[in-house]
């Protein structure tokens, strides 16, 4: 997979009628994958943002050994960050509590290097401001210095990689940060510094993906796509399917680390 063309679908810049790699919010459904449940697709439903089939059928292609998730940890363990960087991101409230319990991201996660909040990301039920401060050599990485052409370089997007150990500190809030509301004109639940700590890469089990799976998970899509309750049986495979597509990206990330050192 070439590492910029796996990071210009990420960002959104893309192009055609492929249902996999046209779609410029695929990183809605990318992400979902790597929260236990289906807590995170049901929010993100109900903030009508479509969940998309073709990444669980095409599930070789995005979490595979050669597939999109392996190309961005090639770059974030290849070209890490150069220099220091103040960055923040809105958060989803429900997000952030699983970060907050777990200790390290739970997904990529998208920040900014801009001076301020982009608030076009409050459009979230529920939201929380988030800081960090990242080292040199953080596993990150900067698109504006990795991206030929950068097609949304007004964000000064810095991608923090899964599974990054971070701890947060709640700080008071200034009368600008209260001011940025989510789509249901709230103000923030809180704003916290990020301390960033080394990777928690997660045990994984050695299980293989089961195509058998696929089907009734794209089912679970349709249903919370029409705003409709999932089928029960059909939430518990995409559930079992969802850990074995994390333990192909965990092995994608010790593959790239071996690959490095």
């Amino acid at each position: 997979m070439d590492t910029i063309q796996a990071l210009r679908w990420y960002e959104g810049d893309v192009s055609g009628n492929d249902p996999l790699w046209s779609d410029p919010k695929a990183y809605v459904t990318f992400n979902a994958v790597f929260f236990d449940g289906i807590e995170n697709e049901t929010i993100k439903a109900k903030e009508n943002k479509r969940l998309n089939p073709a990444l669980l059928i095409r599930w070789k292609e995005v979490y595979g050994a050669d597939g999109i998730c392996a190309a961005l940890f090639s770059l974030m363990q290849n070209c890490p960050l150069k220099k220091q960087y103040h960055v923040r991101r809105v958060e989803r409230l429900y997000d952030f509590a699983r970060i907050q319990q777990c200790g390290h991201t739970i997904a990529f996660t998208s920040t900014s290097d801009a001076p301020h909040f982009l608030k076009a990301y409050g459009d979230k039920d529920g939201i929380v401001l988030l800081q960090a401060d990242l080292a040199t050599g953080t596993p990150a990485i900067d698109l504006s210095a990795v991206l030929p052409q950068y097609a949304k370089s007004e964000e000064a997007e810095i991608l923090l990689p899964p599974w990054l150990g971070v701890q947060m500190i709640e700080k008071p809030m200034q009368q600008d940060e209260i001011a940025i509301l989510d789509r249901n004109g709230n103000p923030p639940a809180g704003l916290y510094q990020m301390i960033v700590k080394d990777m928690v890469l997660p045990e994984e089990d050695g299980s293989e993906v089961q195509e058998d799976l696929i089907t009734p998970s794209m089912h679970v899509y349709e249903s919370l796509n029409m705003k409709k309750e999932p089928d029960p049986a059909e939430i518990r495979a995409y559930i079992q399917l969802k850990k074995q597509l994390r333990n192909q990206c965990v092995r994608a990330w010790k593959q790239c680390r071996q690959h490095t050192h």
